[in-house]
């Protein structure tokens, strides 16, 4: 069972102040049952293979509630505003019950286990902005962020009845400072946009790890990473007539990361580097729109990757973080048409350092571990295509998606080349008396997507919606028919690891809303760095 519930306010006066407040309250919980396979041998030694196999049924319930308040000031063609979020989860709580068969363990071949996982968080976040005029009518744009946040969890394993144990716990704080300058002009049919922007990021996290057995490789540390990232860009988008449109530019960002262990610098993990991130696109629209780009982005790995922490998954199974990850460079080309009701979008993308999680045996830990990795260079495609159709009251949308890859990886070297594609079907129904149905059919086929294999699975929605005065009444139905599962295999190094869960995905949800009146003014602000945000 889960609920939710909001409320908004929006008060705006005649003088130009529009003031907000927002609260929000959910509770979310789900059941599922998983298991998890891993067939492994040891580099060097015989070919004797293992297996382990988890059965488990799985738990979750978390609370939450959010609350934000500010104010925007409009003034002739000038604004300015101030935001302030809280977002607090005052605990969430997971509890998986596991049997596992295994041949990898002289002592014992059964084992019975129980995760215990208690976690709550916090996030404090201001956001500020101001949009002016300025004269020969160019604008200036300023956005600026301060995000806050505490996360602790603490988790208990235990093995036969006690017989073996685990415990973690796990304390992290973050901080994040941003800001951002954009000025933009517009010369005869030219706009022109330059600008610079600055964040500081720190992440701090205590770690304690302990087990029945003494684990050697489970010791309490502490990761400490700053980082600074300057980045100054421009760009442009020129009109030269009502066909064509060709626009472009080039950003360039500066990084400083620092990063500590137990209160001393790692120099090699240290790294100060520059990115240069150009991008141009043309356009034609006469009936027919096409667009032809090239674009160049890059992707910070998320803090939490970084951790150095060992986490149980299985009796043979563990999990950690990777401090050495670096920075992936991805450079897209694309051409995207669109046609009356059909569309394509192709993107070919040369992927350099792109993260995934692998799977290797570790002698030293006598254990298998999963991290996440840099992964070598590899090129992939994307093909998206859409039609949608009008009969009536019946409004279909086909869409397909196809992906390929040429990726190489891993000691044996393995091919992860396998095109994955998926189907959808979205069917909007004007039903009378203004009730608007939505079926939705979505399948995922085999194949892959970097090293992860999908054995494919499908599902289906329906929601229904109702306007009436004030109220709007949304039901909706998640995996109508309980079909949707997630098989996927992972096969590096020398293990080989399955996962396939059933359940959490069907639920059925009623939506009531009740609006007294219509917004007459919005927050504009922006972030500053959402994607660093999102790192946290």
């Amino acid at each position: 069972f889960s609920a939710s519930g909001d409320v908004n306010v929006n008060y705006h006066t005649e003088s130009g102040f529009t003031f907000f407040g927002d609260f929000s309250y959910g509770t979310s919980a789900y059941r599922q049952k998983r298991y998890y396979g891993e067939k492994f041998y040891i580099p060097g030694e015989s070919n004797e293979v293992f297996h382990t196999q988890t059965h488990s049924n799985a738990r979750s319930r978390s609370r939450s509630f959010s609350a934000d308040g500010g104010v925007n000031y409009d003034f002739g063609k000038h604004s300015v505003g101030v935001k302030y979020y809280f977002y607090h989860t005052p605990k969430s709580h997971y509890y998986d019950n596991a049997n596992t068969e295994t041949d990898a363990r002289e002592d014992v071949s059964v084992i019975s286990s129980c995760t215990d996982l208690n976690s709550n968080s916090s996030t404090h976040r201001v956001n500020m902005f101001g949009d002016f005029a300025l004269p020969l009518n160019i604008g200036m744009r300023i956005d600026a962020d301060y995000v806050g946040s505490l996360k602790r969890s603490l988790s208990a394993v235990d093995e036969n009845k006690s017989e073996g144990w685990v415990r973690n716990s796990n304390r992290t704080v973050s901080d994040l400072w941003a800001a951002k300058l954009v000025l933009t002009g517009k010369i005869q049919n030219t706009e022109i946009e330059v600008g610079s922007d600055i964040s500081h990021t720190s992440n701090n996290q205590d770690f304690a790890s302990a087990a029945s057995d003494n684990l050697s490789f489970l010791r309490p540390g502490e990761d400490d990473v700053k980082q600074n990232l300057y980045a100054v860009f421009g760009s442009f988008d020129w009109t030269p007539d009502q066909k064509w449109n060709v626009y472009g530019g080039i950003r360039w960002e500066a990084t400083d990361s620092k990063y500590r262990h137990d209160n001393l610098l790692n120099s090699d993990l240290s790294r100060t580097y520059g990115n240069i991130l150009p991008n141009i696109g043309v356009c034609f629209n006469s009936g027919i729109y096409v667009t032809l780009f090239y674009r160049a982005s890059v992707y910070r790995p998320n803090y939490q990757s970084l951790d150095n922490n060992y986490i149980y998954v299985t009796p043979t199974l563990w999990e950690t973080g990777n401090p050495e990850l670096k920075t992936a460079l991805v450079h897209r080309i694309g051409l995207n048409l669109s046609y009356k009701n059909f569309s394509l979008q192709s993107s070919f993308r040369i992927n350099e350092r792109n993260s995934s999680a692998v799977y290797y045996y570790d002698s030293d830990k006598g254990e298998n571990v999963t991290k996440p990795i840099n992964l070598p260079r590899y090129n992939s495609l994307q093909i998206v295509a859409v039609q949608r159709l009008d009969f009536g009251l019946w409004h279909p949308a086909l869409q397909g998606v196809f992906y390929i890859q040429d990726l190489r990886y891993g000691a044996p070297r393995r091919k992860y080349d396998k095109p994955l594609y998926t189907l959808s079907m979205n069917n909007r129904f004007d039903i009378p008396g203004g009730i608007y149905a939505y079926l939705n059919i979505f399948g995922m086929g085999t194949g892959n997507q970097d090293v992860v294999y999908s054995h494919g699975a499908w599902m289906a929605s329906l929601t229904l919606n109702k306007s009436w005065k004030r109220w709007t009444f949304i039901l909706s139905a998640n995996d109508l028919f309980g079909t949707w599962r997630q098989p996927f295999d992972t096969e590096t190094n020398t293990v080989a690891y399955s996962s396939n869960r059933e359940g959490g995905s069907q639920s059925v949800s009623l939506s009531i809303r009740y609006t007294m009146n219509s917004a007459k003014g919005k927050y504009k602000g922006k972030t500053a760095r959402q994607d660093e945000i999102d790192r946290l």
